[in-house]
């Protein structure tokens, strides 16, 4: 059988120009013979061919991964994480900010403390969703007697 290799040609481009950027910058740290800047270019083309042709791939399927997973997510859990989120990175800004004014290891206590806050805001967000889509005015949702009356009136009808 007769397989057709396909290789981009920006990604090819963009590793001979890698290939060729590293040979003629390598006359600053290496006293080299032409013929071995030229396989060192080569080289560098190479290895970055192959790094970034992984690296895309590895983007491709992360994406399509993350586009499942949003696929599978209900608009409830997510307007609810997203909320929970924004309250738990303002808790933790509006709580870092004491923090900040500690000598030396105070940065490091602020962007703690704001991981931290929007996690759980994140977290509370994302599990207490329709609690959280039951706050708002107008979106009350029907208690399954009130449906099951509906239902048994429309029958009757």
């Amino acid at each position: 059988m007769h397989y057709k290799l396909k290789i981009p040609t920006y990604l090819l481009t963009a590793a001979l120009i890698f290939g060729a950027w590293t040979a003629y910058m390598s006359k600053i740290f290496l006293p080299l013979d032409p013929g071995w800047k030229l396989m060192l270019g080569i080289g560098c083309a190479l290895v970055f061919y192959l790094s970034a042709e992984f690296l895309i791939n590895l983007g491709k399927r992360f994406v399509q991964g993350l586009n499942i997973f949003l696929d599978n997510i209900s608009i409830e859990v997510l307007v609810g994480g997203t909320a929970g989120l924004l309250v738990g990175i303002f808790a933790g800004y509006l709580s870092s900010y004491p923090l900040s004014m500690v000598r030396g290891s105070g940065v490091y206590l602020t962007i703690g403390v704001l991981i931290i806050c929007g996690y759980l805001g994140a977290k509370a967000g994302s599990r207490r969703a329709a609690d959280f889509i039951k706050l708002i005015p107008g979106t009350e949702q029907e208690s399954e007697s009130e449906k099951e009356v509906r239902v048994v009136g429309a029958k009757g009808k």
